[in-house]
Protein backbone atom coordinates (compact mmCIF):
# COMPACT_ATOMS: atom_id res chain seq x y z
CA UNK A 1 0.00 0.00 0.00
CA UNK A 2 0.86 3.35 -1.25
CA UNK A 3 0.07 6.58 0.77
CA UNK A 4 0.83 9.49 -1.22
CA UNK A 5 2.06 12.94 0.42
CA UNK A 6 3.25 15.87 -1.86
CA UNK A 7 6.38 18.00 -1.10
CA UNK A 8 5.77 21.56 -2.90
CA UNK A 9 7.53 24.52 -2.48
CA UNK A 10 5.18 27.64 -2.60
CA UNK A 11 4.46 29.38 -5.56
CA UNK A 12 3.98 33.17 -6.03
CA UNK A 13 0.31 33.39 -7.39
CA UNK A 14 -1.45 31.33 -5.72
CA UNK A 15 -2.37 28.58 -2.52
CA UNK A 16 -0.51 25.01 -3.29
CA UNK A 17 -1.97 21.81 -1.83
CA UNK A 18 -0.31 21.32 1.27
CA UNK A 19 0.08 18.64 3.60
CA UNK A 20 2.09 19.15 6.98
CA UNK A 21 2.21 16.57 10.17
CA UNK A 22 3.53 17.93 13.19
CA UNK A 23 4.93 15.35 15.32
CA UNK A 24 7.37 15.31 18.72
CA UNK A 25 9.84 13.56 17.45
CA UNK A 26 10.77 13.25 13.60
CA UNK A 27 13.69 13.03 12.29
CA UNK A 28 14.67 11.68 8.58
CA UNK A 29 17.56 9.59 8.22
CA UNK A 30 19.67 9.24 4.89
CA UNK A 31 19.69 5.75 3.76
CA UNK A 32 22.53 3.68 4.40
CA UNK A 33 23.72 1.42 1.82
CA UNK A 34 24.96 -1.19 3.66
CA UNK A 35 22.41 -1.60 5.99
CA UNK A 36 18.81 -3.27 5.75
CA UNK A 37 17.50 -0.01 4.18
CA UNK A 38 15.44 0.56 1.13
CA UNK A 39 17.51 0.49 -2.27
CA UNK A 40 16.67 1.51 -5.72
CA UNK A 41 18.04 -1.47 -8.31
CA UNK A 42 17.25 -2.75 -11.59
CA UNK A 43 17.34 0.14 -13.70
CA UNK A 44 16.17 0.33 -17.11
CA UNK A 45 16.27 2.77 -19.97
CA UNK A 46 13.48 3.21 -22.97
CA UNK A 47 13.04 5.79 -25.83
CA UNK A 48 15.84 8.81 -25.68
CA UNK A 49 18.52 8.95 -23.17
CA UNK A 50 22.32 8.68 -22.55
CA UNK A 51 24.06 7.30 -19.66
CA UNK A 52 27.40 8.56 -17.63
CA UNK A 53 29.26 5.66 -19.76
CA UNK A 54 27.66 6.51 -22.64
CA UNK A 55 27.28 10.08 -23.19
CA UNK A 56 28.79 11.85 -26.93
CA UNK A 57 27.60 14.76 -25.68
CA UNK A 58 30.31 15.61 -22.93
CA UNK A 59 27.62 16.61 -20.70
CA UNK A 60 29.87 15.90 -17.53
CA UNK A 61 27.78 13.07 -16.30
CA UNK A 62 29.13 11.65 -12.72
CA UNK A 63 29.25 7.75 -12.28
CA UNK A 64 25.34 6.50 -12.70
CA UNK A 65 23.97 9.20 -13.99
CA UNK A 66 22.27 9.66 -17.01
CA UNK A 67 19.96 12.19 -19.24
CA UNK A 68 16.09 11.19 -20.00
CA UNK A 69 15.20 12.19 -23.70
CA UNK A 70 18.79 13.41 -25.17
CA UNK A 71 19.04 12.68 -29.12
CA UNK A 72 22.82 11.57 -28.80
CA UNK A 73 23.19 12.57 -32.52
CA UNK A 74 21.99 15.93 -31.92
CA UNK A 75 22.69 16.59 -28.48
CA UNK A 76 19.18 17.68 -27.72
CA UNK A 77 15.81 16.04 -26.84
CA UNK A 78 14.61 13.82 -29.28
CA UNK A 79 11.46 12.72 -31.04
CA UNK A 80 10.32 9.78 -28.82
CA UNK A 81 11.33 11.08 -24.84
CA UNK A 82 13.05 8.98 -22.44
CA UNK A 83 11.80 6.66 -19.41
CA UNK A 84 13.87 5.32 -16.70
CA UNK A 85 12.25 2.48 -14.37
CA UNK A 86 13.94 0.85 -11.30
CA UNK A 87 12.82 -1.22 -8.82
CA UNK A 88 12.49 0.71 -4.90
CA UNK A 89 12.70 -2.19 -2.25
CA UNK A 90 11.46 -1.97 0.78
CA UNK A 91 12.92 -4.18 3.43
CA UNK A 92 10.85 -6.26 6.37
CA UNK A 93 10.14 -3.79 8.79
CA UNK A 94 7.38 -3.75 12.16
CA UNK A 95 6.18 -0.19 11.65
CA UNK A 96 4.97 1.72 8.62
CA UNK A 97 8.04 3.86 6.78
CA UNK A 98 7.92 7.41 5.37
CA UNK A 99 10.10 7.00 2.02
CA UNK A 100 11.67 10.90 0.52
CA UNK A 101 12.63 10.40 -2.83
CA UNK A 102 14.80 13.32 -3.72
CA UNK A 103 15.97 14.12 -7.50
CA UNK A 104 19.09 15.95 -7.81
CA UNK A 105 19.84 17.15 -11.21
CA UNK A 106 23.63 17.44 -13.20
CA UNK A 107 25.54 20.29 -13.74
CA UNK A 108 25.04 21.82 -10.34
CA UNK A 109 22.50 24.39 -10.90
CA UNK A 110 19.29 22.98 -9.71
CA UNK A 111 16.70 20.97 -12.09
CA UNK A 112 14.82 24.26 -13.42
CA UNK A 113 18.19 25.29 -14.83
CA UNK A 114 18.78 21.92 -15.87
CA UNK A 115 16.30 20.49 -17.68
CA UNK A 116 16.05 22.06 -21.58
CA UNK A 117 12.89 21.86 -23.63
CA UNK A 118 12.37 22.53 -27.23
CA UNK A 119 8.92 21.80 -27.60
CA UNK A 120 5.56 21.67 -25.11
CA UNK A 121 5.44 18.34 -22.94
CA UNK A 122 6.08 17.43 -19.37
CA UNK A 123 8.70 15.44 -17.17
CA UNK A 124 7.13 13.28 -14.17
CA UNK A 125 7.91 10.75 -11.19
CA UNK A 126 5.48 7.67 -10.58
CA UNK A 127 5.66 5.71 -7.97
CA UNK A 128 3.39 2.14 -9.55
CA UNK A 129 2.12 3.59 -12.02
CA UNK A 130 0.73 7.02 -10.02
CA UNK A 131 2.00 10.22 -11.15
CA UNK A 132 3.31 11.83 -8.17
CA UNK A 133 5.38 14.66 -9.21
CA UNK A 134 5.20 16.75 -12.58
CA UNK A 135 6.63 19.83 -14.39
CA UNK A 136 5.31 21.33 -17.52
CA UNK A 137 7.00 22.66 -20.54
CA UNK A 138 5.03 25.25 -22.90
CA UNK A 139 5.10 25.37 -26.55
CA UNK A 140 8.28 27.88 -26.02
CA UNK A 141 10.33 25.89 -24.22
CA UNK A 142 9.40 27.61 -21.12
CA UNK A 143 9.12 25.18 -18.52
CA UNK A 144 7.44 25.45 -14.67
CA UNK A 145 10.38 26.48 -12.56
CA UNK A 146 8.43 26.35 -9.48
CA UNK A 147 7.72 22.55 -10.05
CA UNK A 148 11.45 21.58 -10.72
CA UNK A 149 13.38 24.10 -8.21
CA UNK A 150 16.67 22.93 -7.29
CA UNK A 151 16.30 19.47 -6.25
CA UNK A 152 12.46 18.16 -6.12
CA UNK A 153 11.07 15.91 -3.80
CA UNK A 154 7.91 13.57 -3.17
CA UNK A 155 7.41 11.31 0.00
CA UNK A 156 5.17 8.45 0.71
CA UNK A 157 4.37 6.09 3.39
CA UNK A 158 4.71 2.25 2.77
CA UNK A 159 4.34 -1.21 4.26
CA UNK A 160 7.07 -3.72 4.33
CA UNK A 161 8.19 -5.49 2.96
CA UNK A 162 7.33 -4.21 -0.49
CA UNK A 163 8.39 -3.61 -3.76
CA UNK A 164 8.02 -0.90 -5.67
CA UNK A 165 7.94 0.78 -9.05
CA UNK A 166 10.01 3.86 -9.38
CA UNK A 167 9.31 5.83 -13.16
CA UNK A 168 10.70 8.99 -14.25
CA UNK A 169 9.48 10.41 -17.82
CA UNK A 170 10.39 13.07 -20.45
CA UNK A 171 7.93 13.71 -23.22
CA UNK A 172 9.53 14.54 -26.55
CA UNK A 173 11.91 16.97 -27.48
CA UNK A 174 12.65 17.44 -23.53
CA UNK A 175 16.37 16.58 -22.40
CA UNK A 176 16.48 15.81 -18.51
CA UNK A 177 20.04 15.50 -17.25
CA UNK A 178 20.11 13.40 -13.87
CA UNK A 179 22.86 13.24 -11.30
CA UNK A 180 21.64 11.18 -8.95
CA UNK A 181 18.45 9.58 -6.94
CA UNK A 182 18.90 10.18 -3.52
CA UNK A 183 16.40 8.23 -1.03
CA UNK A 184 15.46 9.24 2.63
CA UNK A 185 13.37 7.19 4.87
CA UNK A 186 11.69 7.10 8.80
CA UNK A 187 9.60 5.40 10.83
CA UNK A 188 6.20 7.13 10.39
CA UNK A 189 5.26 7.92 14.06
CA UNK A 190 2.91 6.38 16.43
CA UNK A 191 1.06 9.94 16.80
CA UNK A 192 0.00 12.68 14.67
CA UNK A 193 -0.49 15.80 16.31
CA UNK A 194 -2.49 17.61 13.36
CA UNK A 195 -3.06 17.45 9.61
CA UNK A 196 -3.76 20.35 6.84
CA UNK A 197 -5.40 20.13 3.66
CA UNK A 198 -6.05 22.56 0.96
CA UNK A 199 -7.48 21.60 -2.24
CA UNK A 200 -5.74 25.13 -4.35
CA UNK A 201 -3.22 24.75 -6.14
CA UNK A 202 -0.64 27.19 -7.39
CA UNK A 203 -2.14 30.27 -9.37
CA UNK A 204 -5.72 29.02 -7.83
CA UNK A 205 -7.54 31.54 -5.62
CA UNK A 206 -10.39 30.83 -3.27
CA UNK A 207 -11.78 34.56 -3.69
CA UNK A 208 -12.39 34.68 -6.81
CA UNK A 209 -10.87 32.02 -9.07
CA UNK A 210 -9.58 29.96 -10.49
CA UNK A 211 -11.31 27.42 -8.15
CA UNK A 212 -10.06 23.23 -7.77
CA UNK A 213 -12.05 20.61 -9.76
CA UNK A 214 -13.38 17.86 -8.45
CA UNK A 215 -11.06 15.44 -10.54
CA UNK A 216 -8.24 17.76 -9.37
CA UNK A 217 -9.31 16.87 -5.56
CA UNK A 218 -10.26 13.57 -6.23
CA UNK A 219 -6.28 13.36 -7.15
CA UNK A 220 -4.94 14.92 -3.65
CA UNK A 221 -7.11 11.98 -2.40
CA UNK A 222 -5.53 9.26 -4.64
CA UNK A 223 -3.86 6.79 -2.00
Amino acid sequence: MVTRFRVFRVGLCGLLFILALSVETFTVRPIDAQSNQPTLTGWHFYGDYATAEDDPCQQNLPPGGFTLGLDKTACSGGENGGTAAATLDIPPSENNHLVLIRIVCAGGAGCAKALTASGAGEVSLSIDGQTFWSAPCDVNGMCDTLALGDTPEIAFVTTPPAQHRLTLTTSPHLAWPIARIELQWQTTPDKIQGIAYSPYRDCQNPHFGPFPTIQQIHEDMVT
